[in-house]
């Protein structure tokens, strides 16, 4: 199991955060969780085949897809092998792009893409021989289909003070980036699929397990007082939503899987 990750140069970095090639060649199927990170991604998987469960049935994810921000936790079936080709997207510049609203699939796990348009970018994708191949050809296919984006309005600039600031900074901090009317509320939340707040309690959970991974520090109670949580059980509340489980369970099991899934480097 391997993930890649590149970042993009201008102009392309207004719109991808990052690139990442996953491959997954394990002989049986494997499962894990999907844990939401504030970002949206452009998924096209070659080979193998992803499931994710509703309810007690699994469903079939297609080969090129978007994956919006959600409220929390997906569980995945992975059979292999694996090979999937991510561009994961500033949100809220992604749906400026496509021109979508994320309103209109609050409930659904993915976004269908218009054939006419991904579906030769899906086979050109196919027949590269390596990752950079890829990136190259994603990035012609940007230029000569799309009209980049080379500036933040206001929802893009609510938008990234928050991924960047949230672990540091109080909720009244970062929502008065934006004036209290709701046109701009319901606008961002077309735009990035969640709210302002629930974006942030996204990038904070992200931000301490990234800490707790990079240190190994087997105490991590500053942490969650560091970064916005009030107390204990707060912390755990919102950590059990998005990642399905309490961190005492999390942290004790093998994540590697739950990392690739998720876009973390291991």
């Amino acid at each position: 199991m391997t993930i890649r990750n590149e970042i993009p140069g201008d102009p392309f970095s207004f719109l991808v955060h990052s690139y990442q090639e996953i491959r997954i060649r394990n002989d049986n199927a494997c499962f894990d969780k999907h844990i939401p990170n504030g970002f949206a991604s452009l998924m096209f998987h070659f080979g193998g085949k992803v499931r994710y469960r509703a309810g007690q049935s699994e469903v079939i994810l297609p080969d090129f897809f978007v994956a919006p921000v959600l409220y929390n936790y997906l569980d995945l079936i992975l059979s292999p092998p694996i090979f999937t080709f991510v561009v994961v997207c500033h949100t809220s510049q992604l749906s400026k792009l496509l021109n979508i609203s994320f309103n209109d699939c609050k409930n659904n796990i993915y976004i269908k893409l218009d054939p006419a348009i991904f579906l030769p970018l899906w086979e050109s994708l196919n027949n590269c021989l390596n990752f950079t191949e890829k990136i190259d050809v994603f990035q012609r296919f940007l230029m000569d289909n799309f009209a980049i984006p080379n500036s933040n309005d206001q929802i893009d600039s609510i938008y990234h003070s928050i991924i960047i600031n949230a672990p540091h900074s109080t909720v009244s901090q970062l929502q008065s980036v934006s004036p209290n009317d709701r046109k701009l509320r319901r606008n961002f939340k077309s735009r990035v699929g969640v709210n302002q707040k629930t974006l942030i309690r996204i990038v904070r959970l992200n931000y301490i397990w990234e800490q707790k991974e990079k240190y190994n520090c087997a105490d991590y109670q500053d942490l969650i007082f560091e970064h916005g949580f009030f107390d204990q059980s707060h912390f755990i509340k919102d950590f059990k939503l998005f990642f399905g489980e309490k961190p005492t369970q999390f942290f004790k099991r093998n994540r590697r899987l739950t990392k690739i899934i998720s876009g973390k480097n291991t």
